[in-house]
């Protein structure tokens, strides 16, 4: 593949933009690190002018990108709607633009997870390796994934946690009974409605979905959420709030009191230390579990 690109006369940034991917992904697929998904393979055949070359079976690709969601979390989200909710209807306030926008997504797809492991080491490298083990094929994970604007490595590196004991979908806030009013961090625009990329887990009695940097609004003012979740146990759910937390970036209690107070739903810290403990998906599953109907204040002791 990259004999042919070089043949052509193409540099890996001119080939990449014309496929619609990072240069650095572009490497990845060309170097073996990385399987093409169908549709980046079929842009592959027009750009480098090789109909039919790289949607062979040798390219290790096998059926369409997107996956068909799998009945566990089918199920889910049937519990998720079924369930009672213990908070109020998310408020329908008027838009008002935020003071601070934040981007919706990035604006040109780049493997936002390759440099993990030197922001925060081995481990976080390895749990990269094995979610691409486990979902290298998922053409839309990866689409949606490095599209997502974070904040922080930690709350990247918690969201691979995630997605490997869950299943990327699209889910509109609204559907699932959202007690806050989720909208664009960029506009302000109400987005409750419009099914967005949120990470569903079937555990046991739990059943939840998670929407990574979501932004809501309270009155006029906006709140950013690490991650945003709808949790239902047995027939009851509720909507909490996960931020990812440390002493330098959260330094102050009672202010983090008071805008958990302010958001108006159960809010969880889940410190940055905890991000590669064994037992972190048990604990957050806890303490998910335990917002209905009580919850501890922090995630993991």
């Amino acid at each position: 593949m990259a004999r042919r690109r070089k043949a052509l006369g193409l540099t890996v940034e001119r080939a990449s933009a014309a496929a619609r991917v990072s240069a650095q992904y572009l490497s990845q697929v060309e170097s073996g690190q990385r399987p093409p998904s169908r549709r980046l393979a079929q842009r592959l055949e027009r750009v480098y002018r090789k109909p039919g070359e790289y949607t062979q079976p040798r390219y290790r690709f096998e059926g369409p990108g997107r996956r068909p969601a799998p009945e566990a979390a089918r199920q889910a989200l049937r519990e998720i709607r079924r369930a009672t909710a213990l908070d109020g209807p998310a408020p329908q306030q008027p838009a008002a633009a935020p003071r601070h926008p934040w981007p919706e997504q990035r604006p040109v797809l780049d493997d936002v997870l390759w440099p993990i492991g030197l922001h925060l080491g081995a481990e976080a490298r390895v749990e990269v390796e094995q979610l691409e083990a486990l979902r290298g094929e998922d053409d839309f994970l990866w689409q949606t994934l490095n599209q997502m604007s974070f904040d922080s490595w930690s709350e990247k590196r918690l969201t691979v946690r995630l997605l490997g004991a869950g299943h990327l979908m699209t889910v509109a806030p609204d559907s699932v009974g959202c007690a806050v009013q989720v909208v664009s961090g960029r506009t302000g625009r109400n987005l409750g409605a419009v099914a967005q990329a949120a990470i569903v887990l079937n555990c046991d009695e739990l059943s939840a979905v998670v929407w990574p940097q979501a932004t809501v609004q309270i009155g006029t003012s906006h709140r950013r959420c690490d991650f945003l979740a709808v949790v239902s146990v047995r027939g009851m759910k509720r909507t909490v709030c996960i931020e990812v937390v440390s002493p330098d970036t959260h330094p102050d209690d009672r202010r983090d009191q008071a805008r958990a107070d302010h958001l108006g739903i159960r809010v969880g810290r889940l410190w940055v230390e905890h991000l590669g403990r064994a037992d972190l998906l048990a604990g957050l599953r806890r303490w998910m579990s335990a917002t209905l109907p009580q919850a501890p204040s922090a995630i993991a002791e």
